[in-house]
């Protein structure tokens, strides 16, 4: 259902071992929620399914989204 949405270039946050077709996966301990290495506004979509509720600071993690999000 996600892919009816997420088109374009996209990444997968907290992705596991089954990241999202088509979206890079941030999985590791050099990327994170909270530490995104993209250009801002360089995305089209953030996937993250059962993530943020692990995520120490959930709205640093929200701003980075923001951050790396196309307006």
């Amino acid at each position: 259902y996600a892919l009816v949405h997420c088109k374009g270039k996209g990444l997968d946050v907290g992705a596991g071992v089954y990241p999202l077709a088509g979206a890079r996966a941030i999985d590791d301990s050099k990327e994170n929620a909270s530490h995104i290495v993209e250009r801002d506004g360089s995305m089209d979509f953030i996937f993250s399914s059962h993530t943020l509720e692990h995520v120490p600071d959930v709205e640093g993690a929200l701003a980075e989204f923001a951050r790396v999000l196309r307006k």
